[in-house]
C-alpha cells in the first residue's frame, strides 16, 4: 500500500512538472545546433550511506518537434562511474537512461530513468580467498536541476537520484 501511494505521488510530480514547468517560451529562441553533452559527477549520501562517488557523463539530444513543445528536450544519457561506502568495497557502475530536459531559457528541470550495471568487488576475507565479484543490475533516477543557457557551453546540474543520491555536475555542451 505505501509503495502505491509513493508510486502514485512520483507519478504526480512528473506530470505536473512536464505540464505546468514552463508553458511557453517569453521570445523565439533559435534551435541550439549542439546535441552532446559530457560533464563530471561529484555525489555522496547521507550519513547511513556514507557514500562518495565519481562518473563521468555523456548526453546525445534527440530531435523533438521544436515548433510544437520547444521547451521539452529528449536525450539518452550514459555513464561510467566508481562508487565507495563505508566498511564495504568499491563499485564500479555503468548507467543507461532516457530523459527530458524542460525549460526554454537558462533554468531547466530535468530527468531520467533507465538501468545501471553495477560491478561489487567483494573484499577476500582471513582465509587466503581471492576476492569475488558480483555484478548487480539495478534502476538508475535522477531529478534535478540545470543551469545552462541557450546557445552557451558550460552546464552546471545538481539533484537528486540512485546510483548518485545526492549529485553536483560541470560540463560542456558540444
Amino acid at each position: 500500500m505505501k509503495k502505491l501511494k509513493l508510486c502514485n505521488i512520483v507519478l504526480l510530480v512528473f506530470i505536473a512538472c512536464s505540464s505546468f514547468g514552463q508553458t511557453t517560451a517569453k521570445k523565439k529562441i533559435k534551435p541550439d545546433d549542439r546535441k552532446n553533452t559530457l560533464y563530471g559527477t561529484i555525489a555522496g549520501g547521507g550519513a547511513a550511506s556514507a557514500m562518495f562517488s565519481m562518473s563521468l557523463n555523456f548526453e546525445r539530444f534527440l530531435t523533438s518537434d521544436t515548433l510544437i513543445k520547444p521547451f521539452i528536450k529528449p536525450f539518452i544519457k550514459l555513464t561510467y562511474g566508481k562508487s565507495a561506502r563505508l566498511f564495504t568495497s568499491p563499485t564500479t557502475y555503468a548507467c543507461l537512461q532516457y530523459g527530458r530536459l524542460y525549460g526554454a531559457n537558462r533554468h531547466h528541470f530535468e530527468y531520467t530513468a533507465g538501468i545501471s550495471l553495477h560491478k561489487i568487488n567483494s573484499a577476500s576475507d582471513f582465509r587466503g580467498e581471492a576476492p569475488r565479484i558480483k555484478t548487480v543490475l539495478h534502476p538508475a533516477v535522477n531529478i534535478g536541476y540545470r543551469a545552462q543557457r541557450p546557445h552557451k557551453r558550460t552546464i552546471f546540474r545538481c539533484g537528486v537520484g540512485y546510483p548518485e543520491i545526492v549529485y553536483t555536475s560541470l560540463g560542456i555542451h558540444f
